[in-house]
C-alpha cells in the first residue's frame, strides 16, 4: 500500500506524532468542560482520505474524533473532584462547610468538632449516591449503543497474499475515514457520504424519524462518479465543512487526485447519524463526520445539571435565614458585652478567674460562637431529607401501573432526579407534533365524487389476533412496519364498492357506453395511486453480503425497474398476488395510494419514467411520465402529466388545495357540472369542521400542440439563471389551468390515544400549550383542532408575513388591538384569567418574531394567549423560544419529544420528556423523563406532579419551622445565661435531633402523602392551580412558618421554665425536657398536616418517638462519668420519674398545637379552599357508593 503523497498530508501526520498531553483537556474533564471538550469544532474544512489505503502507517484521520459516545457526567477519575465541585455549587453546603471550620477553631469550639461531621458528610454522600444513580443509567444506555454492530471495509494483511474484505466491528471501533457497508433497515452508525447503492438510479432511502420525528423516507443521491468502487476508495479526498449541528446543511467537494477532478457535494449526498436504510437493499459509504462530531450529536449537549424552581425559591429563602442568623448572633454578641460591661472587675466573676480578657476579642469569638450554635437555622438535614424523598417519588412514579403502557411494554422513565417537583409547577408545554401527538398514520376518512358524499369508518385492532387483523388487512400493502402495529384499519364503503364493481364489469364487457359520472369515478381512483412521488418495490429488500466476506462489487441487484424488463411480467404477477411495499416522503401520499389499493387500482410498478396500474377490471395500463410539477406553497397543489401508452392521450392530473382547485377550475361548465362543484364545495367545508385535511382532485386533457409548446417554456425556465422558482411556478400555473374537478378528499391525521383529552385537561389546568413543529401550516391547524389545542370558539389569529418591516407593522397592530380590548376586562394578564384566544404563526414569521428587535415585544403579545402553533420550526427556533420564555417570563417551562430535533427543545426546559419513538432514541436520552405516550403526560402532571410539589413544599416548610423554633428556642435560653452561647441542651441532642429523631415522619410524608385522591385532580384539573401558582410554598407562607416557630418556641421554653421556677433541677434535666417537647410538637404538627393516613405515617410517628426515647435513656444509662458525654449520665432515668415532667409535656404540645388546628377550622368552614371543598365532596361521594353498596349487598 503506498502512501498518500501531499502538502497537507504530511502537515496533518507531523501534527499527529508531536501530540502531548493537554492539562487544559484533564481540567475540562473533571469541571464542566466535558462536553465542550468534546465538541470542540476545527475552524478550517476537513479533509477525508479513505482509511484503507494507511494499513500500518501513521493515519491522517487520527485526529479526528472517535465514533465512541459518552452522555455521562462523570468517570472513575474525574467522579470525586467534579461531584463535589457541582455539590458545593449549593449554598448551603458552602455554609456548612464554613460553619465546621469555624468549630475547629480552638477558640470557638461550641461543639464536639469530630461529631459535628457526621451530618456534614451523611448529606454529600446521600447525594453522591443519587448522581451515581443517574450516571450509571446513562453509562449502560451509551454502552448499549456503541457495542452494534456495522460491516467495516478493511484489508486483510494475512497471507498469501492482502485482501479487502468487510469485517464485523463495533460502532464504537469506527474511525473518520472508514469505509461501512449498511444493509436495508440497518441504522446509520455516523455521518456517511453516499458512494454506492445497490439502486440502479444511485439514489437509497433512509428513515429520519431519529432525527426529525418523520417516520416517511427521505431520498439521498450517490455522488456522480463512473469507476468501479476500488477506483474510487483509491483516488478521492473529501474536503467538507467542520463538523456543525447544521442537520440540514453540508457543503464539500469529493477530489479525485488521478484525473485531478473535483465535483460538489450538497446534503443530498450525506446520510446522518441514526437515520435508517429503507427500501434499498444496501450503500456504501465513507464516514466523514464519528461520534460527537456528527451533527445528531451535535444538537445534543449533553447532561446538564438542572435545579427546580422549588429549590431556587429554597436557596433564596436560605438568604433570608442567614440575615435572620445574622441579627441574632449580633445581637447576642451585643446584649453580652452589655452584660460583661455589668462587671466592674472580672477577677470576681467565677467563669474569668485567671482568664486575660479582651472585650473586643470576646465581642468577635462571642459572635461566632453565636453562629455556631445557631447555625441550624439553614436547614442541612433538609438537602439530605429532600434527596431521600425524591428518589422515593421517582420510585413509585417509575412503578406506577397507571404510567404503564402494556402495547409497548413501557413505562415512565426518570433521569433527572433533581426536578420531580417541577412536575406539579408547568406553566408553559413545548410540544413537537409528528410522532408525539400522531401515531405517524394517515387514514382515509371521507370522499367527494359527483357529488356524493363517501364515509370510510375505521376499526381499532386492539385486542385482536394478528390472524384478525391480517384478515382485516388483507387490502392493505405494507408500509415498511409490521401489520399488526397499526392501531386502526379502515373499512371500504360499500356502495363505492358497488359502483366500481359496475364500472369493472362495463370494461370488461367492453360496453361502448360509459357515462362522464364513470369517467369521474374512475379518474378520481387515479389521481389517487398516480399523482404523487411514492416509491414501490416488489418484495422486501435483502442484502448478499455475509458477516465476514467482502460483497462482490459487480454483482447486479434486481430492481424493480425497466432494465429488468425480462422479468416484467412476472414481477407484475408477483405483487398483484402479494401486495406492493409503498414508501414515500409524504404521509398523505401513502393515504391515497392504499385508498386507492383498497378499491383495487393497483400502483404496481414506477420508476422515473414509467408507471403501471392495475384496474378492478383487471388490465395494466402503461404511462409514461412526461412532467411533475412538485407542491409548492404559493401554488399549493400538485400535478403530473402522464400518457397513456395504450390510447397516446395526454393528462394532467392535479390535486391541491381546494380554493386553488376550484379557482381554476373551466368556466365552460353545464348545469349538471356547476350542481356537482357547489356539493362538493359543502362536502369540503364539513370535512374542514370535522377536522380533516382536505383535498381536491381534477384533471385536464392535453393535446399534443398544448403539451408541446407549453414544455418549451417550461424547460426555458427551469434553465433560468436569474428569478427561477418564481418563473417555474408562472409556467406551472399556465398548465394548470382549464381543469375538470373529479372529486374532494378528507384525510385524518390519526392522533395518538388519549391526546385530545390530555390536551383538553392540560389546558383546563391553566397551562398553556405551543405546538412546535415542523410540519406544514394546513397540516397542522387541522392537527390543532383534532387534537382540541384550539377550539371553534376561539380567536384565532394568523401570522404570516413576508419581511421583518412587515411582522413588525402588523404586530404591533395585533398587540394594540389586544391590549385595548383587554382592559375592559383586566388589567394585567394572569395565569387565572385565561383567554380563548389562539395564535398561529409560519416558519418565515416565526424567524423575524425571534430577532433582537422583536423579541420582548413578541412574548409580550404572546403572553394573551392560551395556546399557540408554529409551523416549519426549526430546532434552534424551538429552542429559543423555549429559553426566551423560562428566562424573559419567569415562567416554569416543560418540552416533550420524540425526535433528535427535539433534543436542544427538551433540555433548554425545565423539564424535558421524551416520547419513545418506533426507533430513535435521542429525545429520551435526552430527557428528565421519558413516556411511551403522550397521554401518560395528563396523569404525570396532574397527578403525580401534584404530589410531589406539594410534598417537597410542604416539607421545606416543616423543615424552617422546626429548625427555626429549635434556634429561638436556644436564643431565649441566652437571657439567663448572660448571653454566654451556653446551650441547655446536650450537643450530642443537637446534632442529632434533625438526622434521627424528626427524620422518619418527613421522610414518610414527603413520599406517600397524598394531598388529594388521583380521581379528584384527573376529574377536576383546575386544582393544579396550587404548585402552578407556587400557593404552597411561597414568600407568605415563609413567614408564617417563622411566627409559629416564634410563638411555639416561647410556649416550649416558658411553660418549661414555669413548671421548674425555683426547683433544684438541673440544667441537663431542663434541656432534656425541652428536647422532649420539641419532638412532640414538631412530631404532631407536620401530623396534623397528613391528609391521607396510610400505615407508612403511623409507623414512621411511633418510629420516631421510640428511637428518640431508645436513645436517650441508652444513651444516658452508658454515659459514664470517664467520657466525653458525662453530664448526660442518668438524666432521663431521673427526670422521667416526675410527674410534672409528663404534664409539662402534654401542656406543652396542647398549646403549641391547638391554634394551628381552630385557625385551619375556621378558615375551612368561612372560606373554605378549591382543595378543601374538593376533598369534602369525594369523601362525601365515596361514602354515598359505600352505603350504596351495603344497600344493595343486604338480603
Amino acid at each position: 500500500m503506498k502512501k498518500w503523497s501531499s502538502a497537507s498530508l504530511e502537515d496533518r501526520l507531523r501534527r499527529e506524532k508531536t501530540k502531548s498531553f493537554s492539562f487544559k483537556q484533564f481540567l475540562r474533564s473533571i469541571f464542566n468542560w466535558q462536553a465542550e471538550d468534546k465538541k470542540r469544532t476545527n475552524a478550517k474544512r476537513r479533509i477525508v482520505i479513505p482509511n484503507c489505503r494507511f494499513y500500518g502507517v501513521s493515519n491522517p484521520n487520527a485526529e479526528y474524533a472517535k465514533n465512541e459516545i459518552s452522555t455521562t457526567k462523570y468517570t472513575l477519575l474525574t467522579f470525586i473532584p467534579r461531584n463535589f465541585f457541582e455539590q458545593f455549587h449549593r449554598f448551603a453546603n458552602i455554609y456548612f462547610l464554613f460553619v465546621q471550620f469555624l468549630n475547629w477553631i480552638p477558640a470557638l469550639n461550641a461543639f464536639a468538632k469530630e461529631i459535628q461531621l457526621i451530618p456534614m458528610f451523611f448529606v454529600l454522600f446521600v447525594s453522591a449516591l443519587k448522581d451515581i444513580i443517574e450516571d450509571r443509567r446513562r453509562y449502560f444506555a451509551d454502552m448499549k449503543v456503541n457495542n452494534r454492530k456495522c460491516k467495516i471495509y478493511v484489508l486483510n494483511q494475512a497471507p498469501p497474499k492482502s485482501e479487502k474484505q468487510y469485517k464485523i466491528k463495533k460502532w464504537k471501533d469506527i474511525r473518520v475515514g472508514d469505509i461501512v457497508h449498511i444493509s436495508c433497515n440497518e441504522v446509520i452508525p455516523a455521518d456517511i457520504l453516499l458512494l454506492k447503492s445497490s439502486d440502479s438510479s444511485k439514489t437509497c432511502y433512509t428513515e429520519t424519524m431519529n432525527i426529525d420525528g418523520e417516520t416517511y423516507l427521505k431520498q439521498r443521491q450517490a455522488v456522480s462518479i463512473t469507476k468501479t468502487f476500488e477506483e474510487i476508495i483509491d483516488s478521492i479526498e473529501i474536503h467538507c465543512d467542520p463538523p456543525n449541528n447544521q442537520i440540514y446543511l453540508f457543503e464539500g467537494n469529493i477530489v479525485d487526485k488521478k484525473q485531478n477532478k473535483t465535483m460538489p457535494l450538497t446534503i443530498e449526498n450525506l446520510i446522518l447519524r441514526d437515520c435508517v436504510l429503507r427500501n434499498t437493499d444496501y450503500v456504501e459509504g465513507i464516514v466523514l463526520y464519528a461520534g460527537f462530531d456528527t451533527k445528531t450529536m451535535l444538537n445534543n449537549r449533553g447532561p446538564k445539571f438542572k435545579c427546580s424552581k422549588l429549590e431556587r425559591m429554597l436557596n433564596k429563602d436560605i438568604v433570608y435565614c442567614i440575615i435572620i442568623l445574622v441579627l441574632l448572633c449580633s445581637f447576642g454578641s451585643i446584649c453580652h458585652l452589655i452584660w460583661l460591661q455589668g462587671f466592674h472587675e472580672f477577677k470576681n466573676v467565677l467563669f474569668m478567674v485567671d482568664k486575660i480578657f479582651d472585650l473586643k476579642m470576646e465581642i468577635f469569638y462571642s459572635f461566632w460562637s453565636f453562629f455556631i450554635i445557631f447555625q441550624v437555622m439553614v436547614p442541612l438535614s433538609l438537602y439530605v431529607t429532600l434527596e431521600l424523598i425524591k428518589l422515593g417519588q421517582i420510585y413509585y412514579i417509575n412503578s406506577e401501573d397507571d404510567l404503564f403502557d402494556k402495547e409497548s411494554n413501557k413505562r415512565v422513565e426518570c433521569r433527572e432526579l433533581n426536578i420531580a417537583e417541577d412536575l406539579g409547577q408547568i406553566q408553559y408545554i413545548f410540544s413537537d407534533k409528528t410522532g408525539t401527538l400522531t401515531e405517524n398514520d394517515m387514514l382515509f376518512k371521507r370522499c367527494s365524487i359527483n357529488g356524493r358524499d363517501y364515509k370510510h369508518d375505521t376499526r381499532s385492532t386492539y385486542g385482536l389476533t394478528i390472524k384478525s387483523i391480517r384478515s382485516l388487512k388483507s387490502l392493505r400493502p405494507v408500509r415498511s412496519r409490521s401489520i399488526s402495529s397499526l392501531s386502526k384499519v379502515p373499512i371500504e364503503n360499500t356502495e363505492l364498492i358497488n359502483e366500481l364493481n359496475q364500472l369493472a364489469l362495463d370494461s370488461r364487457t367492453k360496453r361502448p357506453y360509459r357515462n362522464q359520472a364513470m369517467e369521474r369515478l374512475e379518474d378520481f381512483f387515479i389521481v389517487l395511486a398516480i399523482c404523487n412521488n411514492v416509491i414501490v418495490s416488489k418484495n422486501p429488500h435483502r442484502d448478499a453480503i455475509s458477516e465476514d466476506k467482502s460483497v462482490l462489487t459487480n454483482m447486479k441487484f434486481q430492481s424493480f425497474n425497466r432494465q429488468a424488463a425480462s422479468n416484467q411480467s412476472d414481477d407484475i404477477l408477483k405483487v398483484q398476488q402479494r401486495g406492493p411495499f409503498y414508501e414515500s416522503e409524504n404521509p398523505d401520499e401513502i393515504a391515497f395510494v392504499e385508498a386507492a389499493y383498497r378499491y383495487k387500482y393497483f400502483l404496481i410498478q414506477r420508476d422515473n419514467e414509467e408507471m403501471v396500474l392495475s384496474f378492478p377490471s383487471g388490465k395494466l395500463i402503461r404511462y409514461k411520465i412526461l412532467k411533475i410539477l412538485p407542491f409548492d406553497s404559493e401554488r399549493k397543489r400538485m400535478s403530473i402529466i402522464v400518457e397513456n401508452l395504450t390510447t397516446k392521450k395526454k393528462v394532467l392530473y392535479c390535486k391541491g388545495a381546494d380554493s386553488e382547485i376550484f379557482a381554476n377550475l373551466t368556466k365552460n361548465q353545464d348545469q349538471q357540472t356547476q350542481r356537482i362543484v357547489a356539493i362538493t364545495k359543502s362536502h369540503v367545508s364539513k370535512y374542514g369542521q370535522e377536522g380533516l385535511r382536505t383535498l381536491c382532485m381534477a384533471k385536464r386533457n392535453l393535446t399534443d400542440e398544448i403539451f408541446n409548446e407549453w414544455l418549451k417554456i417550461h424547460n426555458a425556465c427551469e434553465t433560468a439563471t436569474n428569478d427561477r422558482q418564481r418563473k417555474i411556478n408562472e409556467s406551472a400555473k399556465m398548465i394548470e389551468c382549464d381543469l375538470e374537478l373529479l372529486g374532494a378528499t378528507g384525510i385524518e391525521d390519526s392522533l395518538q390515544e388519549g391526546v385530545p383529552e390530555t390536551i383538553a385537561a392540560l389546558r383546563a389546568a391553566g397551562i398553556i400549550i405551543w405546538i412546535l413543529t415542523g410540519d406544514k401550516l394546513d397540516t397542522a391547524v387541522n392537527v390543532a383542532f383534532s387534537s382540541r389545542l384550539f377550539s371553534r370558539d376561539m380567536e384565532i389569529i394568523s401570522f404570516d408575513t413576508q419581511s421583518e418591516s412587515e411582522t413588525a407593522l402588523k404586530l404591533e397592530k395585533e398587540l394594540l388591538n389586544i391590549q385595548q380590548n383587554e382592559e375592559k376586562k383586566v388589567k394585567k394578564i394572569g395565569f387565572e384569567n385565561r383567554f380563548k384566544r389562539a395564535l398561529v404563526i409560519d416558519g418565515k414569521t416565526f424567524f423575524f418574531l425571534l430577532s433582537k428587535s422583536l423579541q420582548m415585544q413578541f412574548l409580550e403579545f404572546a403572553s394573551y394567549f392560551d395556546s399557540a402553533l408554529i409551523c416549519r420550526a426549526t430546532p434552534y427556533q424551538k429552542s429559543l423560544i423555549v429559553s426566551l420564555i423560562r428566562e424573559k417570563m419567569k415562567a416554569t417551562t416543560l418540552a416533550i419529544g420524540d425526535g433528535a430535533n427535539d433534543v436542544s427543545m427538551i433540555q433548554t426546559a425545565d423539564v424535558g420528556i421524551g416520547i419513545y419513538g418506533q426507533e430513535g432514541m435521542q429525545a429520551v436520552m435526552a430527557s428528565d423523563f421519558s413516556l411511551p405516550k403522550f397521554k401518560f403526560l395528563r396523569r404525570l402532571l396532574l397527578v403525580e406532579g401534584h404530589w410531589c410539589y406539594y410534598r417537597s413544599a410542604k416539607i421545606i416548610l416543616h423543615f424552617f419551622y422546626k429548625n427555626s423554633s429549635f434556634v429561638f428556642l436556644l436564643f431565649w435560653y441566652q437571657l439567663y445565661c448572660g448571653f454566654s452561647a451556653s446551650v441547655a441542651i446536650d450537643q450530642l441532642y443537637l446534632i442529632l435531633y434533625n438526622l434521627l429523631f424528626t427524620s422518619l415522619l418527613p421522610l414518610s410524608f414527603g413520599i406517600y402523602e397524598q394531598y388529594l385522591p388521583s380521581n379528584v385532580l384527573l376529574e377536576q384539573p383546575y386544582l393544579y392551580s396550587n404548585g402552578r401558582n407556587s400557593k404552597v410554598y411561597n414568600t407568605k407562607n415563609f413567614l408564617m412558618a417563622f411566627l409559629e416557630a416564634i410563638y411555639e418556641s416561647l410556649i416550649i421554653f416558658y411553660m418549661a421554665y414555669g413548671a421548674y421556677f425555683n426547683s433544684e433541677i438541673g440544667i441537663y434535666e431542663f434541656g432534656t425536657l425541652l428536647v422532649n417537647a420539641l419532638v412532640f410538637v414538631h412530631s404532631v404538627h407536620l401530623a396534623f398536616e397528613i391528609n391521607s393516613w396510610m400505615y407508612t405515617h403511623v409507623v414512621a410517628f411511633l418510629l420516631s418517638m421510640i428511637s428518640f426515647y431508645g436513645f436517650i435513656y441508652i444513651y444516658n444509662l452508658f454515659a459514664i462519668r470517664k467520657t466525653l458525654f458525662k453530664q448526660a449520665f442518668m438524666v432521663i432515668q431521673n427526670t422521667a420519674n416526675d410527674p410534672v415532667y409528663w404534664f409539662t409535656l402534654i401542656l406543652i404540645t396542647f398549646l403549641a398545637c391547638a391554634p394551628k388546628l381552630v385557625i385551619k377550622s375556621i378558615m375551612n368552614t368561612i372560606h373554605p379552599s378549591n382543595e378543601f371543598k374538593a376533598r369534602v365532596k369525594a369523601k362525601y361521594e365515596a361514602e354515598e357508593e359505600a352505603l350504596i353498596e351495603a344497600i344493595e349487598e343486604a338480603p
